[in-house]
């Protein structure tokens, strides 16, 4: 690429590109290990996003399709990235599969892990509809018998520039100078779904604490 090239899609100073919108449909898969004693899996598919610092934000969840081991879920999802992220960006999607427990869903996951996969994103062009048919790993042996898997679902990213976010200090300072206290705070702990059972005997008795943290650092229960 010539020099005129380069600089023509050269970043402006002080900016970045980074991927504000992720658009897809979860498919289908087929092949997958049967967790059930009597009758087949119950699977859905749990859908993350991959941040550039490691850590995942909760994108899409499907609907459990009961008594299968070949579901066709076809749900589609629109992801918008947190202009709150600053500098840290979507980089991949983590797509997997469970076995729903009493029809019970959830982010998190169960121990019926059916498989997962990964989906890079860092190359992905604007706009572009990417098809994908991905294996789905991380099956144990004794469930897996001989089984390859599959996931089927689709992907758009769209980019944009943008301008650097300010230094974190410089944040910092800026809404200290703009500061506003909460003085209450008033909420309502609801129910938990699909725990995970640390009795041996039983089930197990949880209990929700809820703590505050407070500017210093302080946590407050």
């Amino acid at each position: 690429m010539d020099d005129s090239r380069r600089q023509k899609w050269a970043l402006p100073p002080g900016h970045f590109s980074r991927i504000y919108r992720v658009i897809g449909r979860v498919v289908a898969a087929r092949g997958l290990p049967n967790t059930d004693t009597r009758g087949k899996s119950d699977p859905y598919c749990v859908v993350k996003g991959i941040r550039s610092n490691n850590h995942m934000a909760n994108i899409w969840i499907t609907k459990a399709v009961q008594n299968t081991l070949s579901p066709h879920w076809e749900e589609s999802f629109d992801y918008m990235v947190p202009p709150e992220w600053g500098l840290v960006e979507l980089v991949g999607l983590k797509a997997m599969v469970f076995d729903a427990d009493d029809y019970i869903i959830s982010y998190q996951g169960n121990e019926d892990f059916l498989g997962g996969c990964d989906i890079d994103l860092s190359g992905a062009v604007t706009g572009r509809v990417m098809n994908f048919e991905l294996e789905l790993a991380g099956i144990p042996v004794n469930k897996a018998k001989g089984k390859k898997p599959r996931l089927t679902i689709v992907v758009t990213v769209y980019k944009e520039v943008i301008p650097k976010p300010d230094p974190l200090m410089d944040q910092l300072l800026s809404s200290v100078r703009k500061m506003e206290y909460i003085r209450e705070v008033v909420g309502k702990v609801v129910k938990a779904q699909a725990l995970r059972n640390a009795d041996l005997v039983g089930a197990s008795d949880p209990q929700c604490i809820v703590r505050v943290i407070l500017l210093n650092g302080e946590a407050r229960e």
